[in-house]
């Protein structure tokens, strides 16, 4: 009997045991690695200008995105974004298990072009929220702010402008715009993102134009004119779909009424011209205007060539010229 009672004891005993909750492993932290962000393709002639300062007169908007880096996780959600103006301060800390996706835009000018109170940035620095009555802007301040929404709208042309605080989808700036995807942090990695000019050129020659103001009107963006005696004009546009420009084919173009009018010097307002006219990604597209006659019966002639922008630079014309003198713009 007493043989029994052992054993019986030792298997209570066993059975205790294997009943009793196992210490769970520890949790391992994710690893924190600081990745910097590099910006290449067309955007390379722009950027890499010797800086004999810090910032400089260029908006650079980022928005990045995270998903667990698992087989069939493709659901980004949003993570951090940031606004700078001092390309060697692009530095982000990511966390090793998750894999990030990238939107960037760099605006020529955008400091004086876009619209801002000091610091602080308004469209496409920001993603308008249409339940405010008040613009939402955000600060530059050269460091990305953790986040769980959409803070950037960078993926349109849709721009605020400093000039007259008016928005316009196709707003009168030289833009760049890129993507990377399923980029996986890596000890003093740097995550490069492809960069392509997302922007259009205009440029208006008057001939036998003798007194008052042309007019140019571009479906939504901002007039330009020409006044007597000046006879020529020129200015770099963003495309309407930023995303889109970059997606497409290096052909990709827009199909755009152009509205041309004259106000003569008494007054008089003569309407010259509209039509469609395709403007091409990175081509600078020129109208030539023929005023056949400077009373009423007004004939017009135009003329439309297409030539190719230099690579982050922007046109200068000379009054009276036909000369194109490409100008690099401020770093």
């Amino acid at each position: 009997m007493k043989k029994y009672l052992i054993a019986f004891s030792l298997f209570t005993i066993l059975c205790s045991c294997s009943t009793e909750e196992q210490p769970e492993p520890p949790v391992e932290e994710p690893k924190v690695f600081e990745t910097s962000l590099g910006l290449a393709g067309e955007i390379t002639s722009v950027i890499e200008t010797p800086l004999t300062r810090a910032s400089s007169a260029n908006l650079y908007a980022i928005q990045i995105y995270s998903s667990p880096n698992t087989e069939g996780s493709g659901n980004y959600t949003c993570y951090a974004y940031g606004l700078f103006d001092d390309i060697s301060l692009i530095k982000v800390k990511l966390l090793s298990g998750y894999k990030y996706k990238f939107t960037a835009t760099m605006i020529v000018d955008g400091r004086s072009k876009v619209q801002h109170n000091d610091s602080t940035f308004y469209i496409p620095m920001t993603n308008l929220n249409f339940g405010i009555t008040q613009p939402y802007s955000i600060p530059l301040n050269n460091i990305f702010n953790p986040t769980t929404k959409e803070e950037l709208h960078i993926k349109s042309g849709w721009t605020s402008l400093a000039v007259d605080n008016q928005s316009y989808f196709r707003p009168n700036t030289d833009r760049y715009y890129g993507e990377l995807s399923d980029f996986v942090p890596s000890e003093n990695g740097t995550a490069t993102i492809p960069m392509k000019r997302v922007s259009f050129g205009l440029k208006l020659i008057a001939h036998q134009f003798t007194e008052g103001t042309i007019k140019i009107a571009l479906e939504n963006a901002p007039d330009l004119q020409i006044v007597y005696p000046a006879t020529e004009i020129s200015d770099i546009f963003t495309f309407n779909s930023c995303q889109g420009a970059y997606a497409a084919p290096d052909t990709y173009s827009e199909n755009l009424p152009v509205s041309l009018r004259w106000i003569k010097s008494d007054g008089a307002i003569i309407p010259l011209s509209t039509q469609n006219i395709a403007f091409k990604r990175n081509k600078l597209t020129t109208i030539t205007v023929e005023i056949k006659d400077s009373s009423f019966n007004n004939g017009i002639g135009i003329n439309i060539e297409t030539d190719s922008m230099a690579i982050g630079d922007s046109i200068n014309i000379e009054t009276g010229t036909t000369t194109d003198t490409p100008v690099t713009p401020g770093i």
